[in-house]
């Protein structure tokens, strides 16, 4: 028994040192440099690392290759990155390892270069997609550098408006997102072209974007986003495809599925009723047993991407809830009779999560 407890001991002991920050292992932060508009490589540059205004590190890059890598960092510090190159404008990375939940060893990062960089500000109003109004309590925003994985937060202001900063050469995701509101996520992606600065960044997520010219270069757009209520409805977007008269997913209904997946990994206060519906086409009893196997399958396969069985339900609702007259023994178009063919999500409960 004495020895039993002595292994257990030892057992704890050793764990709880392996996971403190002495007995972290170190970090490595590598990564490529590119050219900011023909994204090939860019060889021959300088990389320095600093903490704080110490420099730790410095890195020659010879004419033949474009990567870079420092070894042997220390977890729990937040560094600075300066790349630099003759003729092209210094391009600075602020590099976070302070995460102590992070047991990642490597930092991979991309680092884009050019001349005449310039900066974009994004900005316009958050509306609630209900009232159609500016949402005035503060909406906290994300943005995430996909390629430095820099990550900085901000917060609308008290009459709905924010405003972004982007830089030039980068692609970002941003996430708008509070504990009453759906998340919303918007990506820039960087589009290489040297006619038309307009067409610099590529946007998706948005539907109403405005370029703004002049001595501030930026993009405006006023962004709805949802309001979450018990009881709420939404239409799924997308098609979620399955074989005929079957319950059986075909692949391209999965991609569909897979944003309903991440959005209840965005929004993990919420639980929620996912159903089908059918058009009237079909006896009353076989469309109610075909929306509910489809349901079924659809849930299936959300729950087996990590969703908690308890978060969702599936309900068949066959053509119970029409969309428009096409009920039975009308005659309708195609286009009226697939959009009764839909798949929904209705918010059931609520609890804690984004703030």
């Amino acid at each position: 028994m004495k020895i039993y407890f002595k292994l257990c001991f030892f057992a704890l002991l050793f764990a709880t040192l392996a996971s403190s920050p002495a007995f972290a292992q170190p970090i490595t932060i590598a990564g490529k440099i590119l050219d900011k508009l023909e994204k090939q490589p860019l060889r021959g540059c300088e990389v320095k690392l600093y903490i704080g205004e110490n420099l730790i590190n410095a890195l020659k890059i010879d004419n033949q290759s474009y990567t870079f890598s420092f070894d042997n960092l220390e977890r729990n510090q937040n560094y600075r990155m300066e790349v630099t190159k003759p003729e092209l404008e210094t391009e600075t990375i602020n590099i976070n390892t302070a995460d102590k939940t992070d047991r990642r060893q490597l930092i991979n990062i991309t680092v884009t270069m050019g001349t005449n960089v310039k900066n974009f500000v994004f900005d316009g109003l958050l509306l609630d997609r209900d009232t159609k109004k500016p949402v005035t309590e503060p909406i906290n925003i994300e943005v995430r550098n996909m390629q430095t994985n820099e990550i900085s937060y901000n917060k609308s202001t008290n009459v709905g408006s924010y405003s972004l900063d982007i830089r030039q050469g980068y692609e970002y995701e941003i996430g708008f997102y509070r504990n009453d509101y759906l998340k919303h996520r918007i990506k820039f992606n960087f589009c290489p072209s040297k006619l038309d600065s307009r067409t610099e960044f590529c946007i998706s997520g948005l539907t109403n974007v405005a370029f703004k010219d002049g001595e501030d270069l930026g993009f405006e757009s006023d962004i709805f986003i949802d309001k979450i209520e018990v009881d709420k409805t939404f239409v799924i977007d997308g098609n979620i495809n399955f074989d005929y008269g079957s319950a059986r997913l075909q692949p391209a209904g999965y991609e569909t599925l897979k944003k309903v997946v991440l959005m209840l990994f965005d929004n993990p206060q919420i639980k929620i009723e996912f159903s089908a519906h059918t058009d009237s086409r079909g006896s009353d009893e076989y469309n109610m047993e075909l929306s509910k196997k489809r349901a079924e399958a659809a849930v299936s396969y959300i729950i087996a991407q990590g969703i908690p069985t308890e978060r969702i339900t599936a309900q068949g609702y066959g053509e119970t809830q029409l969309t428009n007259e096409c009920a039975n023994g009308v005659t309708c178009p195609e286009y009226k009779h697939a959009a009764n063919r839909r798949a929904e999500f209705k918010i059931t409960g609520m609890g804690s999560g984004n703030e």
